[in-house]
C-alpha cells in the first residue's frame, strides 16, 4: 500500500477554505504592524517586494501540492495574470509606503475604509451597477469616519501623501 500524505486525511473543502481565510487574515492583519516595528532604515519597497516574493513561493507550493502543472499555470490568460500581478505588487507598494508616512493605525484604517469605495467605483464603471441606498449610506459613513480620523490627528502631523497612498489600496 502506497502512503499518500495528501489523500490520507479527507477534510471538507469548505473547512479548508475557512482555514485559509483565517490564516490569510492573520497574516494580512499584521503586515502594517510588522512594517511599523521594523527599523526605520528598512525601506517600505523592500518589505513590499519581500511580501510579494514570499506570497509567490506559497502559491507555487500550493500548485505543487495540488499537482497543478507548470504548463497549466503558463496557459493562464497572460494579460489577466500580468494585471493581477501588477495589482498585487502595486497594493503592497502603496500600502507599505502609505503606512510609513501616515502611521500604522491611520494608514490601515484608510486602506480598509477606502476598499468598499473602490469596489463601488469599479462596479459602477465596469458593469454600470450603482450602489443601493444602504450601500451609499455605508460609504458616506466610511468617508465621514475617515475624514474625522484624518482631521483629528492629535499629533498635529499630517501626511497627505501617506493618506493618499493608503487610500489607493
Amino acid at each position: 500500500m502506497k502512503f499518500d500524505m495528501f489523500n490520507r486525511f479527507k477534510i471538507d473543502s469548505g473547512f479548508i477554505g475557512v482555514l485559509c481565510v483565517f490564516f490569510a487574515a492573520i497574516l494580512w492583519g499584521t503586515t502594517g504592524t510588522i512594517q511599523g516595528l521594523l527599523p526605520s532604515s528598512r525601506e517600505p519597497i523592500v518589505v513590499a517586494a519581500l511580501r510579494v516574493f514570499l506570497g509567490s513561493i506559497v502559491l507555487w507550493i500550493i500548485c505543487i501540492v495540488n499537482r497543478i502543472s507548470v504548463k497549466a499555470v503558463l496557459d493562464l490568460p497572460r494579460w489577466r495574470a500580468f494585471g493581477a500581478g501588477i495589482a498585487i505588487a502595486g497594493y503592497n507598494l502603496f500600502f507599505f509606503v502609505g503606512v510609513s508616512y501616515a502611521g500604522v493605525g491611520v494608514g490601515t484604517a484608510i486602506a480598509l475604509g477606502s476598499g468598499p469605495l473602490w469596489v463601488s467605483f469599479f462596479e459602477a464603471f465596469f458593469s454600470a451597477r450603482h450602489p443601493s441606498l444602504r450601500g451609499l449610506a455605508g460609504q458616506l459613513t466610511a468617508i465621514v469616519g475617515l475624514s474625522v480620523l484624518v482631521a483629528g490627528d492629535a499629533s498635529g502631523q499630517v501626511s497627505y501623501l501617506g493618506y493618499g497612498l493608503s487610500a489607493i489600496v
